[in-house]
C-alpha cells in the first residue's frame, strides 16, 4: 500500500499497540522498538541513500523513520492508554498523505470491546482484515517457528498448536469470532474482509482486490510497480497427511463459516477441505 501515493503506513510493520496495552505489557513495546533499530541498522539501512531519501524504507527517508520510532517509544513510555494519541501519532508522520494506518495481524484476537476502540480512535477509522486459508496459515506458522533448527520439528510445533499449547496462535485462526467481533464493534461499511490468496495471487485476480481495497478506502487505483509472488496462496506442500487430517478437523468450523458467510471458498480453501476432511 505504501507505493501508492494516497497512503502511508507506519514504517515499523507490526506494531503492537492495542494489543500490547491489552496484555499490559509496555515493555514489550520498548523492546520490539530497540530489536528493530538494531535490525534496520545491522542490514545497512543507515548508507547515505536512506537518509538523502534517494532510497526510501517502506515510504520513509531514515530520519523520518527513527522519528517515529523516537515518537512511538515516548508514547509508550508514558503507560497512559490513548488510541486517539496513537492515531494522532500516526497521522503526523504520515504528512499529507490521505490516508495512513499500521499493520498488527494480532489484533485479530482483540476482544471487541477494543475493536471498538480502534475503530473510534480517529474519524473515518477502517480496518482490513485479511484472511488466509486455516490448514495452510498453521502450517506456514509452524515451520517459521522451526526455523532452521535440527531439534525443533515443524510437525511438533503444528501437533502441539493443535492440542492446545499454544492457544494464542489458534486463536488467530478463529476467524468467526474476529468476524462476529468486528461486525459487533464496527459498523459494516467501515470494515473490509478479503481472502490473501486473491490479494497475493498476481494477475487479474490481485488487480480486482487491490482496486477493492482501495475503493473501500476511498483513493485511487495503483499499481504496484512489482508484485512479489508469494506463496500465502499455496498449498500445505510437505504437510504430512495425517497431520493435515488432524489440523482440518480441527479447524473445519471456519471452513464452513466462510463459506457460508460469502457463498463459497477460493480455491485452495476448497481443495484443502476436500482433500483433507
Amino acid at each position: 500500500m505504501n507505493s501508492n501515493p494516497d497512503c502511508l503506513l507506519s514504517s515499523m510493520k507490526e506494531m503492537h499497540y492495542y494489543d500490547s496495552f491489552h496484555a499490559q505489557d509496555i515493555t514489550g513495546i520498548r523492546s520490539r522498538i530497540a530489536r528493530h533499530r538494531s535490525r534496520v541498522r545491522s542490514i545497512g539501512f543507515n548508507q547515505l541513500a536512506y537518509w538523502t531519501g534517494l532510497r526510501r524504507f517502506h515510504g520513509y527517508t531514515m530520519r523520518e523513520h527513527f522519528a517515529l520510532l523516537k515518537d512511538y517509544e515516548n508514547l509508550a513510555s508514558g503507560h497512559e492508554y490513548s488510541p486517539s494519541a496513537y492515531a494522532e501519532m500516526l497521522r503526523h508522520h504520515a504528512g499529507d498523505h490521505k490516508v495512513f494506518g499500521e499493520i498488527t495481524p494480532a489484533y485479530a484476537i482483540l476482544p471487541a470491546e477494543q475493536l471498538g476502540q480502534i475503530y473510534s480512535a480517529s474519524p473515518d477509522t477502517k480496518l482490513i482484515f485479511l484472511i488466509r486459508d486455516p490448514v495452510s496459515r498453521l502450517w506456514s506458522h509452524a515451520r517459521r517457528a522451526a526455523g532452521n533448527s535440527r531439534e525443533i520439528k515443524a510437525n511438533d510445533i503444528l501437533h502441539d498448536i493443535n492440542s492446545g499449547k499454544y492457544p494464542d496462535v489458534l486463536k488467530r485462526s478463529d476467524y468467526r469470532q474476529t468476524i462476529l467481533n468486528l461486525e459487533s464493534a464496527v459498523p459494516p461499511s467501515n470494515v473490509h474482509i478479503e481472502f490473501s490468496e486473491n490479494l497475493f495471487s498476481g494477475g487479474e485476480a490481485a488487480e480486482i482486490a487491490r482496486n477493492k481495497i482501495c475503493d473501500f478506502l476511498t483513493i485511487s487505483h495503483h499499481s504496484p510497480p512489482m508484485v512479489d509472488q508469494v506463496r500465502n496462496g499455496a498449498p500445505p506442500g510437505d504437510l504430512p497427511d495425517e497431520l493435515a487430517r488432524e489440523t482440518m478437523a480441527l479447524l473445519r468450523p471456519q471452513y464452513e463459516f466462510i463459506a457460508d458467510r460469502f457463498g463459497g471458498l477460493p480455491q485452495i480453501w476448497a481443495s484443502n477441505l476436500s482433500k483433507y476432511s
